[in-house]
């Protein structure tokens, strides 16, 4: 599809596609989403143990059975996971 084909094009010229959703919508082979996997650098915010190898085939280390605060996760860049916390914004909807 074209939002498919535009999204290669970026990553292709070194640029940045954001995208969002869940674990299972993102591991998907086909479409945008095999278009995000192949530049294999992103965020995994509250992640599961599978998520950096399903989503950007590399592993993330052990994690332990207590969740992750808010905003916590793993940078992952040319195979590497790297712990971060993100800001989070004080606005919150009502």
């Amino acid at each position: 599809d074209r939002i498919a084909d535009l999204a290669k094009q970026v990553v292709a010229a070194g640029g940045v596609v954001i995208a969002d959703g869940e674990t299972s919508a993102l591991s998907s082979t086909y479409g945008l989403q095999q278009s995000l996997k192949v530049a294999r650098t992103g965020f995994v915010l509250a992640p599961d143990q599978y998520d950096g190898e399903n989503i950007f085939k590399t592993p993330l280390p052990r994690l332990s059975r207590t969740p992750m605060p808010p905003g916590r996760g793993y940078f992952i860049h040319a195979g590497r996971a790297t712990k971060v916390q993100v800001a989070l914004s004080e606005h919150r909807r009502t």
